[in-house]
């Protein structure tokens, strides 16, 4: 019967687009709602200290701007602001508006980030430089940076960053942020 369950539970995820060929974060409020609507119980846990938590948040940060360059839905990019939220809040001496205000500061990556959106492969490059030079940093300039990319994005997806917040806003509130650490196992 567990495996029954479990290869139903997987199916349906996969559905849902959540891929369990690893562990990853997912929202909070997700395995409460897959019950609720699906009746499945998801495997999942609480990530093992900040050490882990802050690798599967540097995988979700990943994971969602590859899926906004894969189909450049807006909901992506809610996706990523959420995942930068994220990672202000795991990090105490960050917050959201100082690494909004960054992002005014720095006008020859401003003006190397609007250059290169007329071509998409070299924007999906710098989007996934800066990802890699977070990920080895985590300096609030690199975070920065993402958050202009994104920024940039949704001008490319032709959406205000402004309407982006408000799915990021609703999304969060309809299925939560990663604050709970919630890990999907495989």
């Amino acid at each position: 019967m567990e495996n029954i369950e479990a290869n139903f539970a997987e199916s349906s995820a996969e559905k849902r687009g959540m891929s369990l060929k690893k562990r990853k974060l997912i929202r909070n409020k997700i395995p409460r709602n897959v019950k609720k609507k699906e009746g499945i119980i998801l495997n999942t846990r609480k990530a093992e200290g900040n050490e882990e938590y802050g690798l599967l948040l540097d995988e979700k940060l990943e994971e969602e701007v590859t899926e906004w360059m894969e189909n450049h839905k807006p909901e992506e990019l809610a996706d990523v602001l959420e995942v930068i939220r994220a990672q202000c809040d795991f990090r105490p001496k960050f917050s959201f508006d100082s690494i909004k205000l960054l992002t005014k500061t720095d006008k020859r990556f401003t003006s190397a980030v609007k250059e290169s959106q007329s071509d998409r492969d070299i924007f999906n490059g710098m989007f996934l430089v800066q990802i890699e030079q977070w990920t080895m940093s985590h300096s609030q300039r690199s975070l920065a940076n993402i958050l202009e990319m994104t920024y940039a994005a949704c001008d490319i997806s032709h959406i205000a960053v402004e309407e982006v917040e408000r799915k990021r806003q609703s999304k969060h509130t309809e299925r939560g942020g990663f604050s709970q650490r919630v890990v999907l196992e495989p």
